[in-house]
């Protein structure tokens, strides 16, 4: 805030007098600007309301910000009648000053130009009274200045509420950012449930298939088993056939009736049933 001339002031006046005057104008601190500050608020409040925020739940943080949106509409209207009050008060002591140098004036040239004891009177009454405004001045300076320190005061505080509100804007970022993390957590929790119950309807096929191709062995191996008992069943078999076959063979030439008869037929005599029968027995 920058130091501010009254419309009344006068270029004629002394320079103490109008430093005096306008000294207690500005801030205590350079550089204020309360409707920068308000500007600031305002785009801190948009920037923290441009996206869809997650609903707040927790009770004593709410409560918490009402107090403390209260509390800056309180600050604001504050300095605003500060501000006010501030300018009015500075236009007093200007007022004052000046009364007070009109006064002095007078009472220099009533001082110099006496020629009667009732001009020296008026003069000393006059310059008393100058000095008692330039007493009123001093004060109205001093108060300005607690005024200027109050308000500057009261721009920490407001400084301090911007702070708060880009404080309220991280924690609901990262309010929205744990609540993202935790839908996703849920959304993996569900993939894994799903997972885990394809997990289970697969090892319960692989054990079925497991099952399966055990019993295929099994029978496998039971009908290989069987065709290999066939197998030295029927060998055996034939084996056994082999081997009673000449004695068949011998069995059915000694009792056949067309041999009988041509042994019977022969010129040089029917064989002997004993010469028949070292032959027959030779075949057997």
């Amino acid at each position: 805030m920058t130091p501010r001339e009254s419309p009344r002031s006068n270029p004629v006046l002394s320079t103490a007098t109008f430093t005096a005057v306008t000294a207690p104008t500005a801030p205590a601190k350079a550089g204020r600007d309360f409707w920068g500050m308000f500007k600031d608020l305002m785009r801190t409040f948009a920037n923290g309301w441009v996206g869809v925020r997650e609903e707040e739940i927790d009770a004593n943080f709410l409560a918490h910000k009402d107090k403390l949106e209260d509390f800056e509409q309180h600050l604001t209207a504050t300095s605003l009648q500060v501000e006010a009050l501030l300018k009015a008060y500075d236009d007093l002591t200007a007022t004052t000053a000046h009364l007070g140098i009109a006064f002095i004036k007078p009472a220099k040239f009533e001082k110099d130009q006496n020629t009667c004891s009732f001009q020296t009177k008026r003069a000393v009454d006059i310059n008393n009274f100058a000095n008692a405004v330039v007493e009123v001045t001093r004060s109205q300076i001093k108060q300005n200045a607690e005024f200027g320190k109050h308000l500057g005061a009261i721009y920490e505080y407001l400084e301090t509420m911007t702070s708060v509100h880009n404080a309220f804007t991280d924690r609901s970022n990262a309010l929205l950012h744990e609540r993202s993390r935790y839908q996703k957590i849920e959304e993996l929790k569900v993939t894994i449930r799903a997972t885990e119950d394809a997990k289970s309807h697969t090892l319960k096929e692989y054990e079925l298939i497991k099952e399966n191709n055990m019993n295929a062995i099994r029978r496998f191996n039971k009908e290989k088993h069987q065709g290999l008992v066939e197998m030295l069943k029927r060998f055996v078999r034939n084996q056994a056939e082999r081997a009673t076959f000449p004695r068949k063979v011998s069995h059915s030439t000694c009792t056949a009736p067309w041999l009988v008869a041509i042994n019977l037929t022969r010129p040089s005599g029917p064989i002997g049933i004993d010469r028949l029968s070292p032959t027959l027995c030779s075949l057997e």
